[in-house]
């Protein structure tokens, strides 16, 4: 083989190698291209699903990444920003076809975290309007909206649930939120003092 043919050979070569080398690249926002989106930029939240409404039901599911349109991912996403979903339906609620209240399947047993107790408790006092949130085998439908302080006290109710194996063991811990008796002077408190603790119910 003549030299110039084998250079040309060799540089392609160093050509191929270098191009697989490369970054993957940037998307706006700073974050590198990825095969699942839902992942991009957030912590994993991956929990057990009990469909059963018994309380020691077994096995649970594992929930995969939603890909419904319009549904909440509670594998990636947080209890914060549930609630911050929660006040987006509120606020499209001018739709007459439009109830402001979201199904949530299953109960969640690992998905709110100690760690999001702080968070949470200092929303109970919020007047935000948002949707309400209701088990898949209620009944029951509600116009009115919810409000952000109410449902982060649900949530806080549902965690507590978790760690005192009441109601459903897990949030949602009742059929429904609206209309849910909270002391949220109480939860408050117990939200404070379990904190304070920092660990998790399945630790």
């Amino acid at each position: 083989m003549s030299l110039p043919i084998r250079n040309v050979m060799v540089m392609a070569l160093v050509g191929l190698v270098l191009g697989g080398c490369r970054a993957t690249p940037a998307q706006p926002g700073g974050h590198a291209a990825s095969d699942d989106a839902s992942e991009v930029g957030t912590e994993s939240r991956i929990h057990p699903v009990f469909r059963s409404m018994a309380l020691d039901a077994d096995p649970p599911t594992l929930e995969a990444p939603t890909t419904i349109p319009g549904a909440f991912d509670f594998q990636h996403r947080g209890p914060l920003e549930f609630l911050d979903f929660l006040a987006a339906r509120a606020a499209s609620a001018d739709d007459p076809h439009r109830i402001p209240m979201y199904t949530v399947n299953g109960t969640h047993r690992g998905w709110i975290r100690v760690d999001d107790l702080p968070d949470l408790l200092a929303l109970f006092d919020s007047s935000t309007p948002c949707a309400s949130v209701a088990k898949e085998i209620s009944s029951f439908a509600t116009e009115e909206p919810s409000t952000v302080g109410h449902e982060a006290a649900f949530l806080v109710a549902g965690f507590r649930a978790e760690v005192d194996r009441t109601g459903y063991g897990g949030y949602p811990d009742r059929l429904n939120s609206a209309g849910a008796a909270l002391d949220r002077e109480e939860l408050r408190a117990w939200g404070e003092r379990y904190a304070a603790l920092g660990s998790n119910p399945r630790d």
